[in-house]
């Protein structure tokens, strides 16, 4: 099974059907003479024609109950392996081959198959070696626990996306106490090799794809949007931990182009890192280039800016996140605390300047 693809825990999983509910089922094409019901729906990858997948599976006579196969029993859950074929290569059963490519891992359904009808060539091939008579249809439970997507080194998305659910899982788990350094570094390392998975190397490291013309953005800008805003959040996040700078990784290197770094680090600083707000506000500048009315891409663009004291960039980025959502009350709470910062410290100058006019 591939790394990240574990199936979901119980509690993650939304039950279908149970004990109480009869099962809705669903008939597959002729002539496949079977149908299936979902028991669960599971939140993990879709599974893709060509890919390894991985099940466990219990078989039973339909109308005994009587189990004749099945991949592991109830002492053996952890230590039992699962059945893999490749999906839509006609290496498992055909109803289970059908299901498997409209099925994420986690999934779980029952197949019901009826068998062969007296004098069908295919009569021989029920199940002759695990007893089942030939004129008794069988269910089958199955549970998708994993998959290996196709060719996963040609796939800079599929890549990309395994290390943001895992960035995503080290920064949760970071922040769930009083907030984790390493783990947050950790996570701010998965994001960043995620974006330069998908950052083409004739291209600049900030340089942002073109706004997708319709109104449904691809996977792969979907993808990137969700990791320059994490990357961001991340990088605010060990600032006010108290990491005020890091270093300059493969996607986060300033492009000539870049604002002057305005923070009050020393002039002589490593030029191999960076002040934490600064990659931040790069980051959310490239998050507006892809999405401009990502009201999450200001915000954070206005967030970083605010920490950096650029007062005129933050609002103008938190206003524009107020305006695309005005149900989000996090933007005009940022406003009205960045308004006062300003304000605080044009009287702490001016009171620097009358003690030194006075004094």
């Amino acid at each position: 099974m591939a790394e990240g693809t574990e199936p979901p825990s119980i509690g993650e999983r939304q039950t279908v059907a149970t004990a109480n509910m009869p099962p809705v089922w669903t008939d597959l094409p002729a002539p496949l003479r079977a149908r299936y019901a979902p028991i669960r729906h599971g939140t993990g990858v879709k599974i893709e024609h060509g890919g390894i997948v991985s099940v466990h599976y219990t078989g039973r006579v339909a109308e005994s109950g009587t189990v004749f196969d099945r991949t592991r029993t109830e002492a053996s859950d952890v230590e039992a392996w699962p059945f893999e074929f490749t999906a839509g290569s006609g290496q498992a059963l055909p109803p289970l081959d059908h299901v498997a490519l409209t099925s994420c891992v986690g999934d779980s359904y029952l197949l019901h198959l009826d068998p062969p009808p007296p004098g069908d060539p295919e009569e021989g091939l029920w199940f002759d070696s695990h007893d089942v008579p030939k004129s008794h249809a069988v269910e089958i439970e199955v549970d998708f626990v994993g998959f290996v997507p196709p060719d996963p080194s040609s796939t800079p998305l599929a890549r990309a996306a395994r290390l943001k659910d895992r960035a995503n899982a080290d920064y949760r788990a970071a922040i769930s106490g009083r907030g984790d350094v390493d783990g947050l570094r950790k996570a701010l390392k998965g994001y960043e090799d995620a974006i330069a998975l998908m950052t083409p190397p004739t291209s600049s490291p900030t340089s942002t794809p073109p706004p997708p013309t319709d109104a449904t953005p691809s996977p792969t800008t979907t993808t990137l949007l969700s990791l320059l805003l994490n990357a961001s959040q991340t990088l605010l996040k060990l600032r006010t931990l108290g990491v005020l700078r890091v270093p300059i990784g493969p996607s986060s290197t300033s492009s000539p182009n870049s604002a002057p770094d305005t923070s009050e680090d020393p002039p002589d600083e490593d030029p191999t890192d960076a002040d934490a707000a600064q990659v931040a506000l790069e980051y959310s500048h490239r998050a507006v280039g892809i999405a401009p009315d990502s009201a999450k891409a200001h915000f954070r663009a206005g967030a970083a800016a605010a920490v950096l004291g650029r007062w005129n960039e933050a609002e103008t980025s938190l206003g524009r996140a107020a305006e695309l959502d005005p149900a989000d009350p996090a933007p005009p709470r940022e406003l009205a605390l960045v308004c006062k910062r300003r304000k605080d410290e044009a009287w702490r100058e001016r009171e620097a300047y009358r003690r030194a006019v006075e004094g």
